[in-house]
């Protein structure tokens, strides 16, 4: 029995030490650190899929795997295309990978990814791609670039569908004053932060406007940042809100569209995003907003 386990643990690093290799010669791979990607490699499979084989498609739920191609051609087949249609999005080939969208928003897959050829691929488990993101800034700066471009590209295909998409052209263009349902909780830069936080637990809100005498947007202040910069800092509450607020965040204008939102949200890894009319503060459009639309 200690012969076959010690086999076995002999092959799982074998596979690991081959995948970490080559995963070296793709991005965003080649920059991740050895102690990050190791850990993960030695959960990670091969798994085997024969010619015009389905790897992901939408009846599969939430992906179990983040799937990296090492060897063969996978076929994206288009959205809400059946599995045997025979049209492609794109094609991909050895250091491409894919589930990413679905795995970062919890959903199922859109496209459906079929085996052109013989196809091996790279399985990382699903727990471990999102520990990937938290454990490397490198992927997730991967990530959500590679959420931006899935946005870009629905963009162009819904104009270009205009005619069968009409319902949701409409909705990513809707000016985000008609998603304002509330006014916004603003607070002045001096304001002791314990005092800011209540208000956020009062008022029932994920984050908090920093506003000058003017009315100008001059910060934000978050869940996240309660978390990282005054729990974990260990932050004095009456300390100003200033000292621990996210300065000039980024923001939209109210005439701008909910699409602008979204891209802005997927390039920069932001939830909230504040909305402004000739310069005021005029509310918050969060992630939130923007999925249930």
């Amino acid at each position: 029995m200690s012969t076959g386990r010690s086999e076995s643990s002999e092959a799982s690093r074998a596979l690991a030490e081959a995948a970490f290799a080559f995963l070296r010669r793709y991005p965003p791979f080649d920059e991740i650190e050895r102690e990050v990607l190791q850990p993960v490699l030695a959960r990670t499979s091969l798994g085997y899929y024969g010619k015009d084989s389905v790897i992901l498609q939408a009846a599969d739920g939430v992906p179990r795997w983040f799937y990296i191609v090492q060897r063969g051609n996978v076929h994206v087949r288009p959205l809400f295309a059946s599995v045997e249609a025979q049209g492609t999005v794109a094609e991909l080939s050895a250091g491409d990978c894919f589930s990413v969208g679905a795995l970062l928003e919890k959903r199922a897959a859109g496209p459906a990814y079929v085996a052109a050829t013989d196809v091996f691929c790279y399985q990382v488990p699903a727990a471990d791609f999102q520990a990937l993101l938290g454990d490397s800034a490198r992927f997730r700066d991967f990530a959500t670039a590679y959420l931006a471009s899935l946005l870009r590209d629905s963009r162009r295909l819904l104009k270009m569908h205009a005619s069968s998409y009409m319902g949701e052209e409409s909705l990513a263009n809707q000016p985000l004053r008609s998603l304002i349902t509330r006014k916004p909780v603003c607070c002045p830069p001096e304001t002791p932060i314990g005092e800011a936080l209540r208000a956020m637990q009062s008022e029932g809100i994920g984050s908090i406007l920093v506003v000058d005498d003017a009315g100008l947007l001059t910060g934000i202040l978050t869940r996240h940042d309660v978390v990282e910069r005054i729990a974990l800092a260990r932050r004095d509450l009456s300390e100003p809100v200033r000292t621990v607020m996210s300065p000039q965040p980024k923001a939209l204008r109210a005439d701008e569209t909910a699409y602008d939102a979204a891209l802005l949200i997927a390039q920069h890894g932001i939830r909230h995003v504040p909305v402004t009319d000739n310069g005021k503060v005029l509310g918050v459009v969060t992630e939130r907003d923007l999925f249930a639309l």
